[in-house]
């Protein structure tokens, strides 16, 4: 039983309520938006690791972190203009 319970924990926050916000980010946002808020996930884990638990946060992460935060300013900054797209006639 006692597994079990350990499951739906992981089972239900990790899963379906995370599942649902990120399809209620999409609706709310639209797909690109939330697309690059996803990326930004592995930064704000470390922050949340750091401030809760008290995790180092070494190097490699901070270069990570950088990398993360240069592809997203490059995704959001050279997004083709509405009008730019290919395909599309006005």
């Amino acid at each position: 039983m006692r597994g079990y319970l350990a499951l739906l924990y992981i089972v239900v926050p990790g899963g379906a309520l995370l599942y649902f916000l990120y399809n209620s980010s999409i609706d709310i946002l639209g797909a690109s938006r939330a697309g690059t808020l996803g990326y930004s996930q592995m930064i704000f884990t470390t922050i949340l690791a750091w401030l809760i638990l008290g995790e180092a946060i070494a190097w490699d992460q901070y270069l990570g972190a950088c990398l993360i935060g240069a592809g997203i300013v490059l995704v959001t900054r050279f997004r083709p203009k509405p009008d730019a797209v290919p395909g599309t006639s006005s």
